[in-house]
């Protein structure tokens, strides 16, 4: 949020040439707001909450608040947790995401768009891949949209796929290494016996 700028400052800082999209914007910002409320979600009760919610609202682009469902509300609360989380160290997600090529480059986005929703058309998923996150991304494409998941939904599972895969991790490296824990308990008396050699 700027220095100064409060709830009511929204509109009128604006110059005529912005002001068709950021009303846009403001509008959006209002029916979600107000459909959180209509929820009775506990946190839109508390002090200050509209002002944080303007706060992320204006932290991302335009388009963000032209694309939210206002119908799914708490889809904005859940992408806000979930930015306050990514920002923190302590909870920063495991699973680091990352495009290595670009799926229908070979096609025009039109072309993509109608492959995507009339055809069925989706990328092949590398052999490579978590099960768990083949069928994450195999729920997220369903050609019905009321078959995916929700927000929360997807962050649960992604949740879950970091501590089954951290799970995962510790089990090789136990099998490869031995366990962990056992070895750094047994440094002390290594080093111990290497001193009395010496």
């Amino acid at each position: 949020m700027g220095d100064s700028e409060g709830c009511s400052s929204r509109q009128s800082e604006w110059s005529p040439v912005q002001s068709r999209k950021r009303r846009q914007k403001v509008e959006v910002f209002h029916e979600v707001l107000q459909r959180l409320k209509e929820l009775d979600v506990e946190e839109a009760a508390e002090p200050g909450f509209e002002d944080e919610l303007w706060a992320h609202f204006t932290m991302l682009p335009l388009r963000y608040a032209l694309d939210v469902n206002t119908e799914r509300a708490e889809d904005v609360l859940t992408h806000k947790k979930l930015l306050n989380m990514a920002r923190d160290p302590l909870t920063r997600p495991a699973v680091d995401v990352r495009l290595v090529q670009l799926p229908y480059a070979h096609l025009t986005p039109l072309q993509a768009a109608v492959g995507v929703v009339q055809k069925g058309l989706r990328p092949a998923i590398p052999r490579n891949t978590h099960p768990l996150l083949v069928e994450l991304l195999e729920k997220c494409w369903q050609q019905d949209p009321s078959l995916r998941p929700e927000f929360s939904e997807i962050l649960e599972i992604l949740q879950y796929m970091g501590r089954k895969m951290c799970e995962e991790e510790r089990a090789t490296k136990r099998q490869n290494l031995g366990d962990p824990c056992q070895l750094v308990d047994e440094w002390p008396l290594k080093m111990q016996e290497n001193e009395n050699a010496a």
